[in-house]
């Protein structure tokens, strides 16, 4: 009998995959706090990016104004702290003279309803 490959994970599936990853990188994982997922529209190279908005503890023991993470297509998860001096995370949603890749016009739809739930199964 043939051997079929395995279905690729839905956006959704791939997203909540990489939550206890996140939760994990934190000082204080058991302070983790999810709060929006999106994903992006696609690129020229039909391409999906996952975006994430969270807090967790910072050294202080406080929640900071919270961080930022995106998953890009190939998998890379990068983790983003506010820039200090101005109301953007950089390389998150501001690049030189354009938005990243996770700005406004960029976001596609808000799944973050998906992905807690995805992630409830999983408990």
């Amino acid at each position: 009998l043939p051997v079929f490959a395995q279905e690729s994970p839905t956006k959704v599936q791939r997203a909540a995959a990489q939550v206890p990853v996140l939760r994990s990188r934190m000082n204080d994982p058991d302070s983790f706090v999810l709060g929006r997922v999106f994903i992006t529209m696609p690129d020229k190279h039909g391409d999906v990016t996952v975006c994430y908005e969270f807090r967790a503890h910072n050294a202080m023991g406080g929640y900071g104004r919270g961080l930022r993470a995106l998953l890009s297509a190939k998998g890379n998860l990068r983790v983003f702290e506010p820039d200090p001096q101005y109301d953007f995370y950089y390389g998150y949603d501001k690049l030189p003279f354009k938005g990243g890749p996770c700005s406004a016009q960029y976001i596609d739809r808000d799944i973050t309803a998906d992905v807690k739930a995805a992630l409830a199964e999983v408990k």
